[in-house]
């Protein structure tokens, strides 16, 4: 699984026109706008902290509460009468357990892709020094492992630091997360719910853990983070694009597994992080309504079958922007369980013919891969082959046999829906 802090070498640092307390930090291929005033150089070691990232709140829940009382007493409160009412926040704020990322508040903690329009560029990322990880450290309790953590180039810091990778699976979320925060305030209060707040939060979950038998979660690696290397090995080698589809990463695969004295052969749907067990779950009732459940079983042996589930009502980034009048599956993977084996390009498509699967939009079978990653960002664009949106997601790439694949998110459609 990608990584969403990890420490890195900057590559290089550029002016940027027009820009007098900017410049543009390079760090792997990603181009990340930072303060002239933090004076990186290149070849210093880095926090270099991914978009799709959510930083940790400081705050208790407590102090949560208390603070967003305060901030309602602010803002209803003469300008002449707030001096006490700041001096409060102050406090609360300086409790925090990761004063660092406080400047990320009004933006809830969220890394996205910034434009800076006046200047004409894209930031894709958030750069910190060493001292995150100094100061992170120094908080700790001296029975932390991490008190004997060593910075080294491409070391992973994302449980560290407390990073969490934005989900937009609506699996993800369990039934009580859902209720309002102004009940969940309320409770929040009584100490026997702290206590048990998070045995409850299990109760609740739609969905298992990841079954052990099946490929593992997908998640590729954007393509600032690989793109050197893969260039270097790959050179011009015929490669395939296809469209980054905005939706549900979904799969479906069917096991034969033990039962009593024999076995049988059962069929299960899967969101991107978890099994889903409950049959009445939008998703798994989706699955059934294209007949892709009986599908996958009337096709014989072992199968998992892993796309992008898209359309109407779907919680996702940009709900349904393919004006889809349905829910529909789009394939882009598939594993024969039975020798554990990914099939390559042509047998995916023919996989997909033959048994009646829609596979998503190719667009290039011939794609070579360009010299630079801002090539390779600005093909990334264009119109989606679904529906009538005039602009796609991105494209993913893959070699032939399927053995690895990078994505490239389009910047302009990533601002465009504030990711």
């Amino acid at each position: 699984m990608r990584t969403q802090a990890h420490l890195e070498l900057v590559k290089k640092i550029t002016p940027i026109v027009g820009a007098e307390k900017v410049e543009m930090c390079t760090v792997l291929d990603y181009d990340v706008v930072v303060q002239k005033s933090n004076a990186f150089k290149p070849n210093d070691l880095v926090v270099y902290i991914e978009i799709d990232s959510i930083l940790p709140d400081g705050l208790s829940q407590e102090k949560k509460i208390e603070l967003r009382s305060l901030k309602k007493q602010l803002e209803s409160t003469s300008k002449l009468d707030r001096a006490p009412i700041q001096e409060k926040i102050d406090e609360v704020l300086s409790t925090s357990t990761a004063p660092e990322f406080e400047f990320l508040r009004s933006k809830n903690f969220k890394i996205k892709t910034m434009k800076f329009n006046s200047i004409g560029v894209y930031s894709l990322g958030i750069v910190f020094g060493l001292d995150l990880i100094t100061n992170t450290i120094a908080r700790l309790p001296d029975t932390s492992p991490y008190k004997t953590f060593v910075p080294g180039v491409g070391k992973d810091v994302t449980e560290l630091l407390g990073i969490k990778k934005i989900e937009d699976d609506d699996e993800s979320i369990s039934n009580v997360e859902r209720v309002s925060s102004k009940l969940e305030s309320v409770f929040m209060r009584f100490s026997w719910y702290r206590r048990t707040r998070g045995k409850i939060k299990k109760m609740f979950k739609v969905g298992g853990t990841w079954p052990s038998f099946l490929p593992s979660r997908s998640d590729e690696n954007n393509i600032q983070q690989i793109f050197s290397i893969v260039k270097n090995k790959i050179g011009t080698e015929r490669l395939i694009a296809t469209e980054k589809l905005e939706g549900q990463n979904v799969s479906i695969f069917t096991k034969k597994v033990p039962f009593l004295f024999w076995t049988r052969r059962i069929v299960g749907v899967c969101s991107h992080t978890r099994y889903i067990r409950d049959k009445d779950y939008p998703v798994v009732k989706s699955i059934r309504r294209l007949g892709y459940d009986k599908k996958v079983r009337d096709i014989g042996g072992e199968w998992f079958i892993r796309g992008e589930h898209c359309g109407p009502e779907i919680q996702c980034a940009a709900k349904n922007i393919y004006g889809l009048t349905e829910k529909k599956f789009y394939v882009f993977e598939v594993w024969n369980l039975t020798n554990h084996s990914i099939l390559n390009f042509e047998q995916t498509k023919d996989f997909c013919a033959q048994h009646g699967f829609e596979m998503v939009p190719i667009v290039n079978d011939n794609y070579k891969l360009a010299d630079t990653v801002d090539e390779v960002l600005k093909y990334s664009d264009g119109l989606s082959a679904i529906g009538s949106h005039p602009r796609r997601e991105g494209i993913i790439i893959r070699d032939f046999s399927y053995k690895y694949s990078m994505k490239a998110k389009n910047p302009i459609y990533l601002v465009e829906h504030g990711l």
